[in-house]
C-alpha cells in the first residue's frame, strides 16, 4: 500500500509533466507549431509546409480531430494558423467552432492533391513520391514511413514542369564552340519510381565494356539505346567531328546515377 508520502510524489509529477491536450496529441502539437508560427509571422499565412517526421505522419493522419468531424494532419495545421493560440499548449485549437472548421477546410482546398513527398536530406528523386489522392498518402505512411520512421519527410504542392538541360564547351572568350540541349522525357521522379532507368545502365555497361548490369535491361533495349546514342552524335555538326569523344561523354552523362548509386551505397 502506498504511503501518503508517496502518494504526494506522485500527485506532484502528474501535475508537473501531465497537461490537457485537445484530441490526440500529434496533430496537436503541429496545430500548436502552425499557431506559433502564424503569431510570429504578424498574419494568417497563404501557404504552410510543415516538415514532419514519418511518426507524427503516421499517428497524425489517421486520428480524429475534436469539434471538426474530420480526420488528420490538413484540418489541424488550418485551425492552427487560423484560430489557433500558442497559449493555450496542447489546447491549441479550443476556440474551434463551426465557422472555424469551414475556414479551414477552404484553407486546406487552396492546395490539393497531387502532392509530392520527400527525404528532407535525400539525393534526387530517391525515395521521392507524388500522392494523387488519400489511398496514396496511406499507403506511402503503411509502406514507406513505417518502414523507415527515423526518416523526416516533406510534402509539398506538386508543380508539373518540363526538365530542360543545356551543356557547352566554351572557348577563352567565353563563345560556346561546341553545345547540346536536352529535354527530359518524363519525370524523373517517375523515372526512379516507376524503375524506367534502364538507360543508365545500358550506358554504364558500354562505357566499361561490360555486362554488369545487364539483368536490369534486355537485349532489344540495348540496341533501341544504341540507336538512339547514334542519333545525338549525328546531330552534331562540327568540323573535325570525334564521334569517339563524343560517344563517351554522352555514355558518361547517362551512366553517372548508376556510378553515383554504387558509390553511395559502398
Amino acid at each position: 500500500m502506498l504511503t501518503p508520502e508517496i502518494r504526494k510524489q506522485i500527485t506532484e509529477l502528474v501535475r508537473h509533466w501531465v497537461v490537457p491536450a485537445m484530441g490526440c496529441t500529434e496533430p496537436i502539437c503541429v496545430a500548436l507549431a502552425t499557431a506559433k508560427a502564424t503569431e510570429i509571422l504578424g498574419t494568417t499565412p497563404a501557404k504552410v509546409e510543415a516538415l514532419l517526421s514519418a511518426n507524427i505522419l503516421k499517428n497524425a493522419m489517421g486520428v480524429g480531430i475534436p469539434g471538426t468531424g474530420m480526420v488528420g494532419l490538413p484540418i489541424a495545421i488550418a485551425l492552427g494558423a487560423l484560430i489557433g493560440k500558442s497559449a493555450y499548449g496542447l489546447e491549441v485549437i479550443k476556440d474551434s467552432n463551426a465557422d472555424a472548421v469551414e475556414q479551414g477546410k477552404k484553407f486546406i482546398d487552396e492546395v490539393e492533391y497531387p502532392v509530392v513527398v520527400k527525404p528532407d536530406n535525400g539525393v534526387g528523386a530517391s525515395h521521392t513520391y507524388k500522392l494523387k489522392n488519400d489511398d496514396d498518402l496511406r499507403n506511402f505512411l503503411n509502406e514507406w514511413a513505417s518502414e523507415y520512421p527515423e526518416v523526416p519527410y516533406i510534402m509539398e504542392e506538386f508543380v508539373p514542369a518540363e526538365v530542360n538541360s543545356y551543356d557547352a564547351i566554351i572557348n577563352s572568350k567565353g563563345e560556346p564552340i561546341f553545345e547540346a540541349g536536352n529535354v527530359t522525357p518524363g519525370s524523373i521522379m517517375d523515372i526512379v519510381n516507376k524503375r524506367l532507368d534502364l538507360a543508365y545502365y545500358v550506358a554504364a555497361d558500354m562505357l566499361n565494356g561490360t555486362s554488369t548490369y545487364a539483368r536490369h535491361y534486355t537485349e532489344k533495349e540495348r540496341k533501341v539505346f544504341e540507336t538512339y546514342l547514334q542519333s545525338r552524335i549525328d546531330l552534331v555538326e562540327i568540323a573535325n567531328k570525334d564521334e569517339n569523344f563524343l560517344r563517351e561523354r554522352i555514355l558518361t552523362m547517362y551512366a553517372n546515377p548508376v556510378f553515383n548509386k554504387q558509390n553511395a551505397l559502398r
